[in-house]
């Protein structure tokens, strides 16, 4: 009833079948001792009125036939045909089954689905389009279940919040999509971990340091702050292939970090000052690492402004991976000769070296003429 009343909400099911209209038979078993019969008896009683019972075997040809007996099916049709039926006791004498049990017609379950020893009934349906102010929309699973089950973050009560507490000894579950999503979200998590500590250990052992291929990973939050913009800018939900796209981003984005830092690396083996290793290695490498970034970006164009239904489900993991790379690569730029300022200064003054000024590699770059 409330997921009928959601817009958006199409195919409502349940797994409650009534299923047919059954007839139970309870024996009266004062009545049955008083006329010396057993439940067994009545049993075999019933069961071979209703289905019958093979006696005998007809062969013919090396055919074999079983002989059934049973009763005439317009004598076994209605209730009263049931309640009616005499049978035969020990002594002899014929009573009326409805005198010897009782009778209840109750309606029984086609089908009983259990989870973790419990009963349960399973309620499913489809997100379909929807009208909002005149404009078609698609409604998500995630919207469904947070009209019915609310959103504590966004202080949303939903219409089932309090059902189990309204309902003692019930509980409700969500499962379907949602329950997929879950499940898909936590694996790639996991995923991700693992990602990052194997580009922590490839990087640490190119740049034999410790230290440094943190600095070089510190693009993979960049690359987060660029996600998020792109889908809320083109209006794209947060999708299993957006958080697919941020897995494969943590690979991508790494590397303008690395052309920058190793070019700087290899500056200061050269005997340049941090000062002008950062200068360097900024107007050096900004073409390489504009162009490898853009041309990555332009090649999933075509599938962020694609209208085509076969594309739509691809436009989540394409706007990430373009938004996410661009923002990367600009804050990488500007930042990440910051933090690799900070990081060796503080290194200095572990180590109690002490640097220059900034000043005084000005005056080192035009003395040796590095601007030519």
């Amino acid at each position: 009833k409330v997921l009928s009343g959601i817009e958006g909400v199409s195919d409502i099911e349940d797994s409650f079948d009534a299923g047919k209209k059954e007839m139970r038979i309870y024996p009266d078993y004062d009545k049955l001792a008083i006329n010396g019969m057993t439940v067994a008896e009545l049993a075999s009683f019933i069961r071979i009125a209703s289905t019958g019972k093979v006696v005998s075997e007809f062969t013919e040809r090396s055919d074999k036939y079983d002989i059934r007996i049973k009763l005439q099916d317009d004598q076994f049709a209605t209730i009263e045909d049931v309640e009616n039926l005499k049978i035969t006791t020990r002594t002899g004498k014929k009573i009326y089954l409805k005198d010897m049990v009782r009778f209840d017609i109750n309606t029984s379950l086609s089908q009983i689905q259990h989870r973790s020893g419990s009963r349960m009934i399973e309620i499913t349906a489809n997100t379909a389009m929807y009208s909002d102010n005149g404009k078609m929309k698609k409604r998500t699973p995630s919207e469904v279940n947070q009209l019915l089950f609310g959103n504590k973050i966004r202080n949303v009560k939903g219409a089932l919040q309090s059902f189990e507490k309204d309902n003692p000894g019930y509980t409700i579950e969500v499962g379907g999509a949602s329950d997929q999503k879950k499940k898909s979200f936590n694996s790639l998590y996991l995923a991700f971990l693992v990602a990052v500590i194997l580009i922590y250990m490839i990087l640490g052992t190119q740049f034999k340091s410790y230290i440094q291929p943190i600095v070089v990973m510190i693009t993979i939050p960049f690359a987060f702050i660029g996600v998020i913009a792109g889908l809320f800018f083109t209006g794209t939900p947060f999708s299993l292939l957006s958080l697919i796209a941020v897995l494969a981003l943590a690979g991508i984005v790494v590397n303008d970090s690395i052309v920058l830092v190793d070019f700087i690396n290899k500056e200061r083996d050269r005997g340049v000052d941090r000062w002008n290793s950062l200068i360097n290695a900024g107007k050096i490498r900004l073409r390489p690492i504009l162009l490898t970034s853009i041309t990555t970006i332009f090649g999933l164009v075509p599938m962020m402004i694609s209208t085509s239904e076969s594309v739509a489900m691809w436009k989540p993991m394409a706007v990430s991976i373009s938004f996410g790379l661009a923002f990367a690569t600009v804050l990488t730029l500007l930042v990440l000769p910051v933090i690799y300022s900070l990081v060796d200064s503080i290194t200095c003054v572990l180590k109690g070296k002490k640097g220059i000024t900034l000043k005084e590699a000005l005056e080192i770059r035009v003395e040796k003429g590095y601007d030519k």
